[in-house]
């Protein structure tokens, strides 16, 4: 299984001139690695697989697939080059962070981790070693 990304630049609209000046110095204003929708490239058969974008989760929902994605060991390529650029305004989801928007945070990050101590648990244990039975010398 693999996926292919690109990398997003941000950019900001008209209305929100105030941001774009303080965010000049953060990383939002580079390209980063684009685990959104818009740059993300896969075959159909990585859906049936991995399964489709969970809809009750409208913040979390991109971030919740890619995390079942890595989870079952799907092979991600980042690709260099900028793709998409995302327009930020007032009306997009991102400036809308609210509190429900983090506890949906929360509750994928939660769920991922849960599987993955779901999947060590089934994992066969490592081997220990036993403790030493050597006699020092005198």
């Amino acid at each position: 299984m693999v996926i292919c990304v690109t990398h997003v630049q941000n950019f900001w609209s008209q209305e929100l001139p105030a941001e774009d000046t303080p965010l000049s110095h953060q990383s939002l204003t580079r390209p980063l690695p684009g685990y959104v929708t818009p740059a993300l490239l896969a075959r159909r058969f990585l859906f049936d697989t991995v399964g489709q974008f969970n809809t009750a989760l409208p913040g979390g929902d991109k971030t919740e697939w890619f995390l079942r994605a890595a989870d079952q060991e799907a092979v991600m390529e980042l690709l260099l080059a900028v793709v998409v650029y995302r327009r930020r305004h007032k009306t997009d989801l991102s400036h809308r962070q609210t509190a429900e928007t983090l506890a949906e945070y929360l509750q994928v990050v939660k769920a991922s981790l849960d599987r993955r101590r779901r999947q060590d648990s089934m994992a066969p244990a490592s081997y220990q070693f036993p403790s030493s039975t050597r006699r020092g010398r005198t």
